[in-house]
């Protein structure tokens, strides 16, 4: 067999054979969920409000809660939906601190049996009372 065969054919573009590039940028933003958004407005004033006063799912809320106040006794099928629309919200919140708590749970059991002394000293430091922070 010829050995420049073996080049050839890599130098080849088959169908779904090119190079295979991917973008890899570390996550940065441990804490919030990267969304890209196309503003109407100020990209920067809605990106401070945002980050600094009220997510989306936070203003989406209040409005919700707003709504359904004011709508009283209203059986009308749009606030029926937005009723139901609320309460899975809520459901699927109470899933998710579930999820941490049974996280955490299992993390302070594996603790428990790896290292007692941290278990202990963990368990000091969440029994004292918070402390004034800059005094």
């Amino acid at each position: 067999m010829n050995p420049w065969e073996i080049w050839s054919a890599a130098l080849a573009r088959l169908p779904f054979g090119g190079d295979v590039t991917q973008s890899i940028a570390p996550l940065t933003n441990w804490f919030s969920p990267n969304v890209e958004v196309n503003f109407a407005g100020n990209r920067r004033i809605e990106g401070d409000i945002v980050t600094n006063v009220a997510s989306y799912g936070k203003q989406l809320g209040l409005l919700t809660e707003a709504v359904v106040a004011l709508s009283g006794n209203n059986t009308s099928p749009a606030v029926k939906k937005l009723r139901d629309l609320a309460k899975e919200i809520e459901k699927r919140k109470l899933q998710h601190k579930d999820d941490v708590l049974r996280q955490a749970r299992t993390s302070i059991e594996t603790l428990q049996k790896l290292d007692p002394t941290g278990f202990a000293q963990m368990l000091r430091e969440f029994a004292a009372p918070p402390t004034a922070k800059g005094k």
